[in-house]
């Protein structure tokens, strides 16, 4: 027996969230500096960063004391998230697997009425399968750093008007390079919402590319 076919999808993809990372994340929605735990949250924090629907958020806000099978315990939520229509979420965030666990699932049923019952705010479960899709986290970490380039310094109303027949990210690479500008516009383009682009797939010239 093949011991190796044996693992599903999920435990094959733990082995990718468990290299190395830098333990500082510089947040651009939240103007500050978190603190991930491992590089599956790193992952999820681009995630964020690149969710329209979130307004900001913050990875371990605190500790709270809660009570499981008569002892007092201490849990701390991966994240506390606020989206922009006012709604705060706490998130656990585990590869999907984990949350396959009785033990986990009897924990976590008592975690969610707690931080409903004493809060009002929702504990949801986060699998790394709601965001990890095909190519889609190498993609924003290629892209993530360009949320801080400045296209203040640009008239992009003038930019966009040069890419009438844009159809690819090629098409993006070579319009902007006309520009005599840096390097870096056309990927903070992207990586800003002013092209859109299918970021599951592999990051190549040819995928298709529109302009916002």
């Amino acid at each position: 027996m093949n011991i190796r076919n044996n693992i599903n999808v999920s435990q094959k993809r733990a082995h990718y969230y468990s290299k190395k990372y830098n333990r500082f994340f510089n947040a651009f929605k939240s103007k500050s500096v978190q603190r991930p735990d491992s590089y599956l949250e790193v992952c999820a924090m681009r995630e964020m960063e690149f969710d329209d629907s979130i307004e900001t958020y913050k990875a371990q806000p605190r500790s709270y004391i809660y009570y499981y099978k008569g002892k007092a315990c201490r849990y701390t939520p991966d994240f506390l998230v606020k989206y922009t229509d006012g709604r705060y979420e706490f998130r656990e965030l585990k590869v999907a697997h984990r949350f396959d666990n009785d033990d986990v699932q009897h924990r976590l049923s008592v975690l969610k009425e707690f931080f409903l019952d004493r809060y009002n705010i929702p504990l949801v479960e986060w699998r790394n399968t709601d965001f990890d899709k095909g190519n889609r986290i190498e993609n924003l970490a290629r892209l993530y750093r360009y949320k801080f380039f400045d296209l203040g310094r640009f008239d992009l109303s003038v930019i966009k008007s040069h890419f009438s027949g844009v159809k690819s990210l090629g098409d993006i690479y070579s319009s902007v390079a006309k520009f005599n500008c840096s390097n870096a516009l056309a990927p903070a383009l992207i990586a800003q919402y002013h092209v859109t682009t299918d970021l599951s797939l592999p990051y190549s010239s040819q995928n298709f590319a529109e302009v916002k």
